[in-house]
């Protein structure tokens, strides 16, 4: 289903309908799952939908923050990628910015900036 979900958030449209149809809980529910090829589906398409603005606010408040963060630490370089790719489009809205130093994101970003 993951891998099915990645699919759809392609499109700009699906970002919308992803939203309405309560797509984003079950979403932020698997980053906290324990297999990385999850995390890899789930974070692209939380990476496509948070492109739009609403979902922005909407993924944060749904609690992905904390296991974004999480995932930040991974040993895994695309799951650490793919999770900064997630915080940058969720801090293009203000509120989430704040949010997002708040959970203590700063840290590991600036330490993947240094690794690359």
């Amino acid at each position: 289903a993951a891998v099915a979900v990645r699919n759809l958030s392609f499109s700009p449209e699906n970002e919308v309908r992803i939203a309405a149809e309560n797509g984003i809980p079950p979403l932020v529910a698997a980053l906290r799952s324990s297999d990385p090829k999850i995390h890899e589906h789930v974070l692209v398409a939380l990476r496509n939908i948070s492109a739009n603005q609403d979902n922005k606010v909407r993924i944060v408040q749904e609690g992905a923050l904390a296991p974004l963060v999480f995932l930040l630490r991974s040993t895994n370089d695309l799951i650490t990628q793919l999770a900064a790719g997630v915080l940058r489009n969720l801090a293009s809205n203000l509120v989430n910015q704040v949010k997002i130093v708040q959970e203590d994101a700063l840290g590991p970003l600036l330490a993947l900036m240094r690794s690359t």
